[in-house]
């Protein structure tokens, strides 16, 4: 190496330390104050995401050990503050609920699907119009009602006579098609008028198209971090799969246009443009727009699809790992309702074990791991640590349901927890939060509960499932990790009851 080359390089290796000396102390001087304890360090410019790993839940659960229940990171610049005990979450999402209950921006979200129109990404007084009226829609629309539930046990016939048609011609498959066409049709049918038969081509890619988004689009990526990578190749598959899914709804929402009649509302859609032209006759604000009700109609296709079928997916993939809890179910279920009766929601009082089943499955499994981060909308006080205005929190879920605080042995699969000594009453965990904490808990909890309560008893009702012969039972924790968590496909075998 010569004189000059050594000079050049030594000069180079000071400027690169200079540089991030400044970086540093830049970081320091703008920092915000008695923010929480921050947790490990991150990359320049990146900040922390890529050391969260595929399951970011479990890392974040892994460094609550050692920076306490509270913690912020820096990705991309952005201050995030992570939860991951129930009383701090409380304490955000219940006590400051005015400050800490709006949705930040995701580039993602944003350049994806769009926030205009949405009935779950909007803030302030149109979020919370939004909101009131889609819970009077799904009343009106039978959620909770007897109505609702025909609706629910009708679907689930079809969706048992299909798993029958596909176990009488092959030994071993994969049940998710079928539970997902059910769940899907019992929202399509409250937001859309119609269902769609399972053998339907097209629906089926559509389900595939949502399944993958869910999958792939999370809180931390990198087009989350440079929102310019979105138009770039590194998102074109997801762009695709979201066009799939819009395109579909935008034209059934444009057919509905076409032929809408206030004398007869038929659907959610029919019951939103009813809304448009209600509030233009009282001239009142309007909070509801002919062009975007595609949107809101998404959130509802989307969230009412993806979330039951996952839960009932975790359902089965349990039950094959758990055969006595399976056996002890199928009891309660013959002793109580027999082979034949139809079940009814009203009577899941009588049926303790299986809803305490269904509890720890969607504790143990956490399909939304992370709840949809929020962002504070002014200063407020946690815990004794200053939050700043616009900083996203993170709630991990994952870790709430996993806190020996409030669960004796958290790691342990065991329904018994959910159920009172008397092995007959439900007790109640305030920690126990499947559908999320405070103002902006899912719209959709109590159409979801239905669904996955009588889709299960329908199901153990007609079938026994098993572990293919010679096999293994399918992990637990092979996993797909987006917005929501999943089970990766398995097969099992079935037999008719």
């Amino acid at each position: 190496m010569s004189f000059l080359e050594a000079v050049f390089d030594c000069n180079l290796s000071s400027l690169l330390i200079v540089f991030c000396v400044v970086l540093v102390t830049v970081r320091y001087i703008n920092s915000p104050k008695n923010l929480p304890p921050g947790g490990p360090w991150g990359f320049p410019i990146i900040g922390i995401a890529p050391r969260l790993g595929k399951e970011a839940y479990r890392t974040f659960a892994s460094w609550a050990k050692d920076y306490g229940s509270i913690f912020t990171i820096r990705i991309a610049g952005l201050n995030v503050v992570v939860l991951n005990d129930f009383e701090v979450a409380k304490e955000a999402f219940i006590k400051n609920a005015n400050v800490c209950s709006d949705r930040p921006a995701l580039p993602d979200l944003k350049n994806g699907f769009s926030i205009s129109g949405s009935l779950v990404f909007e803030n302030g007084p149109v979020w919370k119009e939004r909101r009131r009226w889609a819970l009077t829609a799904f009343r009106n629309f039978g959620v909770g009602k007897r109505s609702l539930e025909n609706r629910i046990n009708e679907e689930a016939r079809y969706m048992c006579n299909e798993i029958e048609k596909k176990a009488n011609t092959s030994s071993t498959f994969d049940p998710c098609h079928f539970i997902n066409n059910a769940v899907s049709n019992i929202i399509c049918s409250i937001s859309f008028g119609q269902r769609y038969e399972y053998s339907d081509a097209e629906f089926k890619v559509l389900l595939e198209s949502l399944s993958k988004v869910f999958g792939t689009i999370g809180q931390v990526s990198l087009s989350n971090c440079f929102p310019f990578l979105w138009n770039t190749r590194y998102r074109s598959k997801e762009r695709k799969l979201i066009a799939t899914v819009r395109n579909f709804i935008v034209e059934i929402v444009d057919k509905h246009k076409s032929t809408f009649n206030p004398e007869d509302i038929r659907d959610m859609i029919d019951h939103y443009i009813a809304e448009i032209i209600r509030q233009k006759l009282d001239r009142k604000e309007v909070v509801f727009d002919s062009g975007v009700i595609w949107r809101g109609v998404q959130d509802l296709f989307q969230a009412g699809t993806e979330t039951a079928t996952t839960t009932t997916m975790w359902m089965l993939l349990y039950l094959l790992n758990y055969p006595e809890v399976y056996q002890k179910a199928q009891n309660e279920i013959e002793e109580i309702l027999g082979r034949d009766q139809t079940p009814s929601w009203s009577d899941r009082d009588k049926l303790p074990y299986v809803n305490a089943m269904i509890m720890e499955v969607q504790r143990h499994a956490t399909v939304a791991h992370s709840n949809v981060p929020r962002c504070t909308t002014s200063e407020v006080k946690i815990k004794g640590y200053t939050i700043p205005a616009n900083t996203r929190f993170i709630l991990n879920s994952w870790a709430v349901h996993r806190d020996p605080k409030f669960w004796e042995n958290p790691e342990e699969f065991n329904p018994m927890r959910h159920l009172e000594e008397d092995g007959k009453t439900i007790k109640q965990n305030e920690a126990f939060i499947p559908f999320g904490i405070g103002d902006r808990i899912c719209i959709g909890q109590l159409l979801a509960k239905m669904e996955i309560y009588l889709l299960t008893i329908n199901l153990l009702q007609r079938f026994t499932f098993k572990v293919p012969e010679s096999q293994s039972p399918p992990s637990l924790n092979d996993v797909t990790v987006g917005i929501i968590r999943m089970p990766k496909p398995y097969a099992m075998t079935v037999e008719k009851k």
